[in-house]
């Protein structure tokens, strides 16, 4: 780096996107500000704060403050409460809810079908495995098959 230079902030995916996002407007620009938070959120397995996300972004502290408010509303973070000071003003951790949503999956195989349920760190909270029965019409097969899985959601508590 050339010295006198401004430092680049945030990473070269980030810096492409926005490039290509130049002279869009403002609710694009935040749209893509959340996606960033979040893939960052999402891939923590622990708590985090505001000061990490900004260091890991690149983003304003005030950015990443209102959409991290617009995460916790929407329930994708919680907030975890105060940890200890390290001298200064006590920061503020939250963590990712991967309960937030599910997601389901079907492997409808010639012998067997296969249903699981995960939540969005991919965990599996929920499988059931079934005889593929033959000689069903593709309709029916598929009925059949919903149904299971709206069963196994029921089950697991999850949501359909």
């Amino acid at each position: 780096m050339r010295t006198g230079a401004r430092q680049r902030r945030g990473s070269p995916d980030r810096r492409r996107a926005r490039r290509e996002h130049a002279g869009g407007d403002a609710r694009s620009l935040r749209a893509l500000n959340l996606h960033a938070i979040l893939r960052i959120v999402m891939e923590r397995r622990g708590p985090f704060t505001r000061a990490e996300l900004v260091a890991a972004t690149g983003l304003s502290a005030p950015t990443v403050g209102s959409l991290l408010s617009e995460l916790l509303e929407r329930g994708l973070v919680r907030d975890l409460g105060p940890g200890p000071s390290s001298g200064g003003r006590r920061p503020a951790f939250m963590e990712f809810d991967p309960r937030y949503g599910f997601v389901a999956g079907i492997d409808l195989g010639p012998g067997t079908t296969r249903l699981a349920v995960a939540d969005l760190w991919g965990e599996r909270t929920a499988l059931r495995v079934l005889p593929t029965p033959a000689g069903l019409r593709p309709k029916d097969l598929l009925e059949r098959t919903a149904k299971a899985m709206l069963d196994l959601l029921r089950e697991a508590h999850v949501p359909p």
